[in-house]
């Protein structure tokens, strides 16, 4: 039982290298798959940080629009 436990982490660092040199790339679809994803991250983000300033935009509007409605009356 011993020799056995000690043939596997012998051969595990063998094993790890060759999963990450074989088989780990991605295929063409797998790439283009990323890839849009990662543009569909990017401009998600962009339309939140629009949707953050003008809803900011609006707030502040509206505080100045009740601080002139209060002051007139």
């Amino acid at each position: 039982m011993e020799a056995y436990v000690m043939r596997c982490l012998t051969l595990a660092p063998l094993l790890l290298a060759l999963a990450a040199l074989g088989g780990c790339g991605r295929t063409a679809e797998e790439q283009l798959a990323y890839q849009h994803a990662e543009e569909q991250y990017q401009f998600n983000m962009r339309q939140s940080e629009r949707y953050r300033q003008t809803a900011d935009e609006n707030s502040d509007q509206d505080s100045q629009n009740r601080q002139q409605e209060s002051r007139r009356q």
